[in-house]
Order: structure tokens, then C-alpha cells, then sequence
């Protein structure tokens, strides 16, 4: 009855280990990448981007894989990704990176270029995500080489660039 007892004992403190299983990211892939024609949820306050909003996508379609872009009004490029872990599901943070080319985004709104935007969000280990760039306006049609790249746990685990021409 003692070892019985024991082993209940300890079967009961080690359960919890077994039930939370700690999340594992071993890498971040890049599924498709191009044009892409998106409807928007809604539109978000984002104080840190070029615009000072940002869409919440609810679905989108890719039109064309490329990543030579030549801008124009209306036209948006981005990616779809994967993080390759596990649990498929866990949420895990990730911190999105938005690199522009070296003069950076213009808004005549604003007192500086933006250079670069980040957003820190969670993302669910085994989903087909998608990050984008929607050209709204004239001085966001900016040429040369646009980088978007995804990082987490502090290491960047994959990036995605695309080459913006004037028409």
C-alpha cells in the first residue's frame, strides 16, 4: 500500500509537466510569396507604422508569385508563412519586421521617414499566416529593396524581400 501510494504521489506532482508542454520553434518557412489581393477586417490605430494604421486581414488570395514588384496605387505584396514547432497551435510570440529601402517612408503627415516598423504578436505553431504592405498612397511607393522578416525568441528565423520598381 505504501509504494502504492508513493507512486500516486508521485505520479500526481509530475502530472502537470506532462500536461504543459513548453512550446518549441524550430524554424520559420516562407510558403509563397508575391502579389496578393486581400479583404480587410478592419483597420487598426498602430502609432509606430508609416500610415499610423494597419489592416487586420481576413482572408486573402495570391494573385502571382514574384518578388519584383512594380508599384502603383492598390497594389499589395507580401508573404505566407509558416512556424514549424510544437505544439501545432501554441501561440508563441514573434516580433514582425518591415524594413524599408534606405530613405525610408515619407508620410507628409509626419515629422521623420519611417525605416522600419515592428510588431510584437502571438502566432499559432503550425498555421499558414500572412503578413503585407497595401500601397494606399503615393509616398509609400518608394523603390528599392523592401524586407519583410520574422523573429523569435530574439533570432531572426526568416526573411523575405522583394524589389519595388516604379512603373
Amino acid at each position: 500500500m505504501r509504494i502504492g501510494l508513493t507512486l500516486s504521489l508521485l505520479f500526481l506532482f509530475a502530472a502537470p509537466s506532462f500536461a504543459a508542454q513548453q512550446p518549441q520553434v524550430d524554424r520559420i518557412e516562407v510558403v509563397s510569396a508575391g502579389l496578393f489581393k486581400s479583404k480587410v477586417a478592419k483597420k487598426v490605430v498602430s502609432p509606430g507604422s508609416a500610415s499610423g494604421t494597419r489592416d487586420v486581414i481576413a482572408s486573402e488570395k495570391l494573385l502571382r508569385r514574384t518578388t519584383e514588384i512594380k508599384a502603383k496605387p492598390g497594389l499589395e505584396f507580401g508573404l505566407r508563412y509558416r512556424i514549424v514547432g510544437k505544439p501545432k497551435g501554441a501561440k508563441v510570440p514573434v516580433k514582425i519586421v518591415t524594413i524599408y529601402p534606405a530613405d525610408g517612408l515619407r508620410n507628409p503627415k509626419a515629422d521623420k521617414p519611417t525605416q522600419r516598423e515592428e510588431l510584437n504578436v502571438d502566432r499559432p505553431i503550425g498555421k499558414v499566416l500572412y503578413e503585407s504592405y497595401h500601397f494606399d498612397h503615393d509616398w509609400e511607393m518608394v523603390p528599392g529593396t523592401w524586407s519583410f522578416e520574422i523573429w523569435y525568441d530574439g533570432h531572426k528565423m526568416t526573411e523575405q524581400k522583394f524589389t519595388i520598381t516604379k512603373p
